[in-house]
């Protein structure tokens, strides 16, 4: 595991310069599972017992979602809260984790924080072109706004 500290991700983070290739896929354990996943800088997820690469699935509300397991419950989480949770630190209350750019690109160095009053206002539905307005189609929207 490389030694790169908290502070220089959020440095280069904020760099308008940085590219994906400068950084190596870091790996960290997720905090309060240390024992059984770690979560890459990249956006993977794996089970440290066996090896395997765990799913990172879409869904109706977070964009994606994780689903972790112990004594065989399920526990779903939001991955970019997540990963942010264990690269960055906690996120505040009233902010929400979400994409500077496309909605799709799980890599640390993509998510940003966003109050959750102006992820509300800027899914106005008066702004949307779509007029069939499905809840699949919201969700887009949403980072449509937030990246023109």
């Amino acid at each position: 595991m490389s030694s790169f500290q908290k502070q220089d991700y959020v440095n280069w983070i904020h760099s308008e310069v940085a590219t994906r290739r400068e950084f190596p896929e870091v790996w960290r354990p997720i905090p309060g599972w240390e024992d059984r996943y770690k979560i890459s800088t990249h956006g993977r997820v794996i089970n440290i017992q066996t090896g395997k690469e765990i799913q990172v699935k879409v869904n109706n509300d977070d964009g994606y979602q994780v689903r972790l397991y112990r004594n065989h419950k399920q526990n779903s989480y939001s991955f970019k809260r997540l990963m942010w949770q264990t690269f960055i630190g906690d996120v505040p209350n009233g902010y929400k984790v979400t994409s500077k750019a496309s909605p799709n690109d799980l890599h640390l160095e993509d998510l940003t924080l966003i109050t959750q009053s102006e992820l509300a206002s800027r899914a106005g539905r008066g702004n949307c072109k779509d007029k069939t307005w499905s809840n699949h189609h919201h969700q887009q929207c949403i980072y449509c706004q937030l990246h023109p």
